[in-house]
């Protein structure tokens, strides 16, 4: 019945300081946010990193590229990396207790088979709040010995809601978890219980405009309802 698409394959932030701050408290942050509302991979996106008691916004290039890595490609490859896979792929599993990031995000999109069309839609939280979706990060140097930061989400199955549209999604991190996520002394073996699916009624889903199928289409317009929520039956 769907053809399933990777994902997460784009997301979008429209979020203030003061919006961020709500979510995470111990957050420093010096500029503004930069806002998106059709991010794809390839783009700078708003990551989160401990740094001792701190917790600061950097911005990374979506598509991990392994430290390794000959040339900048395998990053298209490695906008996601699945959450019951980490500790069989090297390069995730000597990031998990080192490098975890939180990618920031206000929602992202899936596209749901009906007839002959896939219709995109938009997944957000019931409250309005940031996602926190769980992350790795990693550190590669290019030709000309520039250190290119770059990140990828962690799925995790469905839940139900998802289930509708998507065999996967992002893992959202509650609030309580943003800080055990980030702290690099905890062992990640203590922690990878986190990696679940969020409760489907957290979330809402409902469809947009298809200019969102277009990477290069960024304006505010792609949150806009063009129809009613999905409901689980």
């Amino acid at each position: 019945m769907f053809r399933f698409l990777k994902m997460c394959e784009r997301f979008a932030l429209n979020a203030t300081i003061k919006d961020v701050e709500k979510v995470v408290p111990k957050i420093k942050i010096q500029n503004e946010i930069r806002n998106s509302y059709n991010i794809a991979p390839t783009a700078s996106i708003a990551c989160l990193k401990g740094e001792g008691e701190a917790i600061t916004l950097s911005y990374f290039r979506w598509g991990l590229i392994p430290s390794w890595a000959k040339d900048s490609s395998i990053g298209n490859k490695m906008i996601n990396a699945r959450a019951e896979t980490l500790m069989e792929k090297a390069s995730f599993k000597r990031l998990l207790n080192r490098y975890r990031c939180i990618i920031l995000a206000s929602g992202f999109y899936e596209w749901f088979k009906a007839s002959n069309d896939q219709i995109p839609h938009y997944i957000t939280m019931n409250n309005d709040e940031l996602m926190c979706f769980a992350g790795l990060y990693d550190n590669w140097k290019n030709e000309n010995n520039e250190i290119i930061t770059t990140a990828t989400i962690i799925t995790t199955e469905p839940n139900t809601l998802m289930a509708l549209i998507h065999n996967r999604m992002p893992v959202i991190l509650d609030p309580d978890d943003i800080s055990l996520w980030l702290d690099t002394k905890i062992d990640f073996n203590e922690i990878r219980d986190k990696l679940k699916p969020i409760h489907s009624y957290k979330l809402r889903a409902y469809p947009v405009t298809h200019s969102v199928n277009n990477p290069q289409y960024n304006n505010a317009d792609c949150l806009t309802p063009q129809g009613d929520d999905l409901v689980v039956s």
